[in-house]
């Protein structure tokens, strides 16, 4: 399909939660329209029919070379195509990723499957900050390998900033990873790192952000 419209000034793109869209809607977007400077895209999709193939972003990524800030739903995300999906989007900065709306999907990824992609450093190679709203289950070693792959300081562009909510209570015993000095160290040098605990349960007065700076025996 050729493309019927070119908007060369348009660097944001959003559709918000109130407009959910099937994710056939971004192939639309991908064969349509041309946005050669978009830098902030945001949607919000409802996943594919049962038993077919989710959206790959890869053909709408390969369109988008100066796109830096990034927000969809894990049902936008197949697991067997998303390094294929990352690597389409070198410049990207900021990733945000929303819970999937049908989490029964065994063709979505999840959070243990993104992390590990991105320890391959030539994936995303520009990413400073992750997000990862209502998270499934996270294990500490996952976690330890992921910053070990991306929060070093001798990286080019080492991750800034990381933010995860949990989905579930249990998870929260999963991530005392957090005290340990190996963190703590990252945190004195500038990380940002949040745990927010699930929605359901007692509300801390704040997220979890590590042992005060002063109190790092150890950097």
């Amino acid at each position: 399909m050729p493309v019927s419209a070119v908007l060369p000034c348009l660097d944001r793109f959003i559709i918000t939660p109130l407009c959910v869209l099937p994710s056939w809607y971004l192939t639309i977007i991908a064969d349509c329209l041309s946005m050669p400077h978009l830098r902030h895209l945001q949607v919000t999709l409802v996943s594919s029919n049962a038993g077919s193939e989710p959206f790959s972003l890869a053909s709408l990524g390969e369109k988008l070379p100066l796109l830096e800030y990034l927000a969809v739903q894990l049902d936008t995300l197949g697991s067997q195509s998303l390094p294929e999906i990352l690597r389409s989007f070198p410049s990207l900065a900021r990733r945000v990723v929303e819970p999937s709306a049908n989490r029964s999907s065994d063709q979505s990824c999840d959070t243990t499957q993104l992390m590990q992609s991105l320890m391959d450093r030539t994936i995303c190679p520009r990413l400073q900050e992750l997000e990862v709203r209502s998270s499934s289950a996270l294990s500490k070693s996952t976690l330890k390998a992921f910053l070990n792959a991306r929060a070093e300081q001798e990286h080019s562009y080492p991750l800034q900033r990381l933010r995860i909510s949990l989905r579930e209570k249990s998870d929260e015993e999963q991530l005392g990873y957090l005290l340990s000095p190996q963190v703590q160290a990252y945190i004195a040098q500038g990380l940002d790192i949040v745990i927010f605990p699930p929605k359901n349960s007692v509300p801390s007065p704040t997220p979890w952000r590590g042992l005060p700076r002063q109190l790092v025996r150890e950097v």
